[in-house]
């Protein structure tokens, strides 16, 4: 039997031992199989160590041998988490500017589309205005031809009123006139009626 055998056993065995609380604990947290797993790594370093130590203490090269190779695998493992790492977060990094660029994207189209429906509702508004002012002034010029075309009956009545006044005082001035020659034509009447009389007493006295 070699005689590093019993040390690099012993080694195997104690680092079996020790891990068994962490492969417990991987299998719980769903970790058995995940070689960059925090914990795990920190033990297989812890272990390759232990080897390299003991190999050299020992001559052991083979376990010596062990422990470096155990070392080159967790520096692997490390190098593999760190770009891992790094991979998500430039992921993630990615995934934020995409999100805000799609949230700026979606901003500007709100903002357009607010623009839009602003100008719309303008739009309707100046409409809605024009109309009323439209309908302002036609029922303006409706008003003014009404108030005319009253005017106009109102002139049209006093005219005819006027005229058939003035016929009236004609009328009575015609009456009158008669009137007053009757009333002469009367009076010589009545006054050739007394002369004659007067000289019909003068022939008879």
């Amino acid at each position: 039997m070699d005689i590093h055998t019993i040390p690099r056993t012993y080694v195997s065995a104690y680092l079996s031992i020790a891990r068994l609380p962490l492969d417990v604990a991987a299998r719980v947290t769903n970790h058995a199989t995940d070689g960059a797993w925090a914990p795990a790594l920190a033990f297989d370093e812890f272990a390759a160590n232990v080897r390299q130590i003991v190999g050299a203490l020992t001559g052991d090269q083979t376990l010596e041998q062990q422990g470096r190779a155990g070392q080159a695998r967790v520096a692997e493992y490390r190098d593999a988490l760190h770009l891992r790492v790094a991979a998500e977060q430039t992921e993630a990094e990615a995934e934020d500017t995409a999100r805000a660029r799609r949230s700026a994207s979606e901003r500007r189209r709100r903002e357009a589309a607010e623009r839009v429906e602003e100008r719309r509702a303008n739009a309707d508004r100046l409409e809605e205005q024009a109309k009323i002012a439209a309908d302002a002034q036609a029922a303006t010029r409706a008003e003014q031809a009404r108030q005319a075309q009253a005017d106009r009956k109102k002139a049209a009545t006093a005219a005819r009123r006027s005229a058939r006044t003035r016929e009236i005082s004609k009328e009575r001035a015609a009456v009158g006139r008669a009137k007053a020659a009757g009333d002469a034509q009367a009076a010589a009447r009545t006054t050739g009626k007394k002369i004659q009389a007067t000289k019909a007493q003068r022939r008879s006295a």
